[in-house]
């Protein structure tokens, strides 16, 4: 199935999270979606849920595999993408309804080969202690190198280890 984006979702060990991401993804204002859902040898009800979403939406696509990591799961994801772009969620996110159309419209625009979103991070002990990551507020075009970098290391060291 061809899409504007593919949007692969590594999934482990993820029942408790997997609804509330896949509410957020199944009602992104961007409809052309090809949702990747990528069992990585999940041992609690994950692989299941991934398949009843499958069964609910034809958008949804899942692959189940021996459990090898994020890494391996995302990659698996994307020999599976059919769309003109790819992004990536982890289980446990919630994504706000229109992030892949707003990032879609400015990728289309500035004939861009990605384009990047912050993030929220939300502690899960205490819902009000929130942190800002990355904080793309305006559209903001590269064109050398050397900013794409400065840009990517930025986001890589705001990120929780």
């Amino acid at each position: 199935m061809a899409a504007a984006v593919s949007i692969v979702v590594p999934v482990y060990n993820a029942e408790k999270y997997l609804p509330r991401c896949m509410a957020s993804l199944l009602a992104q204002t961007l409809s052309d979606l090809q949702i990747i859902l990528v069992d990585d040898g999940s041992r609690d009800s994950s692989g299941r849920l991934c398949d009843a979403y499958a069964v609910q939406d034809a958008r949804v696509t899942v692959i189940h595999q021996t459990n090898r990591g994020a890494g391996f799961a995302r990659n698996a994801g994307l020999d599976a993408a059919a769309g003109e772009y790819v992004g990536f969620v982890d289980a446990d996110d919630e994504i706000e309804p229109a992030m892949f159309e707003r990032l879609y419209e400015a990728a289309k625009k500035h004939d861009a080969d990605m384009a990047l979103s912050g993030m929220k991070q939300i502690s899960a002990a205490d819902e009000t202690d929130v942190r800002e990551v990355g904080g793309f507020e305006r559209e903001q075009r590269f064109v050398s190198e050397e900013e794409r970098e400065q840009l990517l290391l930025g986001v890589a060291g705001a990120l929780p280890h």
